[in-house]
């Protein structure tokens, strides 16, 4: 599973950024793992979700911009079609909401959401 803070940096960032934030063993994961990387929701960048929303922004320039950043940075076809038609469809919340659920649940060797607690109980996905 890939960390969803570094991939979301590997997209906005220039290398040399992404270099002075992560360690190379972090990076060459992430690389190594970009061309079979399956789409998820957490994936978006919420500023993509808040470009597509604005409406003085052109959509189809707009993801052409976001299908050329993927495809330089190695995403493939499939992902790329994926990420941008949830771009236009989620609002910034659901992105939110997105990460937050992948963050809690995600990965089940590294699920957080048992340490808290809510309303005097562990926190739930509804919660």
């Amino acid at each position: 599973m890939v960390n969803v803070k570094l991939l979301h940096d590997f997209i906005s960032l220039e290398f040399d950024e992404l270099e002075q934030k992560y360690q190379d063993d972090d990076i060459d994961f992430l690389l190594d793992e970009i061309d079979g990387l399956a789409f998820n929701e957490s994936h978006i960048i919420v500023e993509h979700t808040e470009s597509f929303s604005d409406e003085t922004v052109n959509p189809e320039e707009l993801s052409s911009d976001i299908s050329q950043t993927l495809d330089d940075r190695g995403f493939s076809r499939k992902y790329i079609e994926d990420y941008i038609k949830a771009a236009k469809q989620k609002s910034p919340s659901d992105v939110y909401i997105a990460l937050i659920k992948q963050t809690l649940i995600g990965d089940s060797t590294k699920n957080i959401a048992p340490r808290f607690k809510f309303k005097n109980g562990n926190i739930r996905l509804k919660d």
